[in-house]
């Protein structure tokens, strides 16, 4: 089952906090990925890996595991009865990863990701073994009693269960005697998710406890995917630059970042390209907003903090407009050189993007672009927003809009009807709800205030949540 790649035989030193099971913040094992070797930056090990296994995940190094397993002996790291285990790996594949074994003489398997283990007692998985991306597991172990075949060493192996498992990169492995605390485990968490650029089902804090960006809170729209730029010395924190996976946005520092500069990047779908339906005038030039949206927020030391955004689209210089949008404005930003968009994010406040291309520089026959493509209703070129359900439509119209707009409901079976409009915060911005049964119905509403909004229509047992965005 397994291709034996690197054997590194190390002695390891544990202090007395580390033997009696109390929260060691050093890690007596740190290995992580360089260019061209493992690294162990407890102990100062090296081991050089093919080229040709080196990959780059989120801008950060890592190696190519699918073919091979790399596994480790140590003299005996049961010392304290316990231990906590942080491994980073990157599968792009649905598949059962038994990602690493602990046991005497590597008999013992502990299969992570599929939560079939040998031993009780490990922590949250963060994704299920039927997720792809980068995948930050942390498990929480007791070794078993030890019996007459222990030999003094234990193995760790990067385990795979079946043949055909696809892609995997090994980032980084973490283990600590003992168990860590729950907001020690948080915060590495968070800093290894910046790093990397995992999503985390959970708040990213920095090494204060500060949130950064929480999923499950006023954030979870905008974490279909997650990464961010930042520095956290006391988290061994210092991260550039990144990029979402699978994304076309890339965030970086402009100037240096100092301690607990971070800025968060997020997104609101998992589409990795699409145009949407809908035009944006810029100065008089009919633009195709790019479906996926953006969520930036800074947390900065100082005031500001410089970011530049490269989209990675293959279109002629110039062509290219971000719309940035605040609680409080929205403007439109010419590019750069080279399509690049350079700009100041002041602390605390989010930022809204939306990316605009110019409709002439798409080919003929792109979604949205067939020639002169203009509703004659619409004066300013935006156009409706229409889906259509298996027995009902449902239009929002016009969008991109000054303010006012119109939802419209067209279906076969009366029925009551609800519409709901939250802005990008998921805040109620407004609702209503008929008395009586329609088939067809018309709500005309108004917004104020610039912005992304979602409104969401219910009837007939089916729902359908549209996104409106309001230029003024």
């Amino acid at each position: 089952m397994y291709k034996k790649l690197i054997f590194i035989p190390l002695i390891l030193t544990l202090s007395i906090a580390e033997i009696k099971g109390q929260v060691a913040v050093s890690p007596a094992i740190s290995i992580k990925v360089t260019d061209t070797a493992f690294v162990d930056t407890a102990s100062g090990s090296i081991q050089n890996i093919p080229l040709a296994q080196s990959r780059i995940t989120n801008y950060n190094p890592s190696v190519y595991v699918a073919d091979s397993t790399p596994y480790f002996i140590y003299d005996s790291l049961r010392t304290g009865g316990t231990a906590t285990i942080v491994t980073v790996y990157e599968t792009d594949e649905d598949s059962i990863v038994g990602l690493w074994q602990i046991g005497s003489g590597g008999n013992r398997a502990l299969w992570l990701n599929s939560q079939r283990v040998s031993y009780e007692d490990f922590a949250i998985t963060y994704r299920t073994s039927t997720e792809r991306g980068v995948v930050i597991h942390t498990m929480h172990y007791n070794y078993p009693e030890t019996d007459s075949n222990y030999d003094g060493q234990d193995t760790l192996f990067l385990g795979r269960e079946g043949d055909n498992l696809g892609d995997k990169n090994l980032c980084a492995l973490l283990y600590y005697p003992g168990h860590i605390s729950n907001t020690y485990q948080r915060q590495l968490e968070s800093s290894l998710a910046v790093r990397y650029g995992a999503l985390l089902h959970g708040a990213y804090i920095d090494h204060h406890g500060d949130t950064l960006w929480n999923p499950l809170g006023d954030d979870s729209l905008y974490s279909f995917g997650v990464c961010g730029i930042g520095r956290d010395d006391s988290l061994s924190v210092f991260q550039p630059k990144s990029i979402i996976r699978n994304g076309i946005l890339a965030i970086e520092a402009v100037d240096t970042l100092v301690d607990l500069d971070y800025v968060m990047l997020g997104c609101d779908s998992n589409n990795v390209f699409d145009l949407a339906d809908d035009f944006v005038i810029v100065d008089t030039i009919p633009c195709l907003a790019v479906a996926r949206q953006w969520k930036l927020r800074a947390h900065t030391s100082n005031d500001t903090i410089h970011v530049r955004l490269t989209p990675d689209l293959s279109l002629p210089a110039g062509v290219l407009h971000l719309m940035l949008t605040t609680d409080d404005d929205t403007i439109i930003l010419p590019p750069d050189t080279a399509n690049t968009f350079t700009f100041t994010l002041a602390e605390g406040q989010d930022y809204y993007i939306t990316l605009l291309i110019e409709a002439a520089a798409l080919t003929t026959g792109s979604k949205g672009v067939t020639g002169n493509n203009h509703s004659d209703e619409y004066s300013d070129g935006s156009e409706p927003s229409t889906f259509i359900a298996p027995n009902a439509t449902f239009t929002i119209s016009p969008n991109p809009t000054a303010g006012h707009f119109t939802a419209i409901v067209n279906q076969p079976d009366e029925d009551i009807i609800n519409i709901r409009v939250v802005d990008a915060h998921g805040r109620i911005v407004d609702q209503s709800t008929t008395t009586e049964k329609h088939s067809q119905y018309q709500y005309k509403g108004l917004l104020k205030t610039d912005g992304i909004y979602y409104v969401t229509i219910t009837s007939n047992g089916q729902q359908k949540t549209i996104k409106l965005i309001v230029v003024k």
